[in-house]
């Protein structure tokens, strides 16, 4: 079964570029980790300053690898001054219902 995170951000007024840049060269790396299946950026049509980043790994302990790693911290220092509020996670469980290939992140 895969580990699932959906964090959600919003972007200050002005900074959503500085946002995705801050979050690519962290995606960038992290697409190179061992255990992650997906990490994608979404942007929300009806509010261009709200991001969502879906994380899916192998397990919690591939979850905790990525926390570790030089590159997530570098972006959580710089995320900071582009973000309204704070950052919300939420870790879900993949329900399997249906055609797994469709259901299924």
């Amino acid at each position: 079964m895969s580990y699932v995170v959906i964090v959600h951000l919003h972007a200050k007024p002005g900074m959503e570029q500085k946002m995705v840049d801050i979050l690519s060269t962290n995606m960038i790396a992290t697409h190179k980790e061992p255990g992650l299946r997906k990490f994608a950026l979404h942007r929300d049509h009806a509010d261009p300053r709200h991001f969502m980043v879906v994380e899916v790994y192998d397990s919690r302990a591939d979850y905790d690898y990525h926390h570790a790693q030089p590159h997530y911290a570098v972006c959580m220092s710089q995320l900071p001054a582009t973000l309204e509020g704070t950052h919300q996670s939420t870790h879900v469980e993949p329900l399997k219902i249906g055609d797994p290939a469709k259901g299924l992140l």
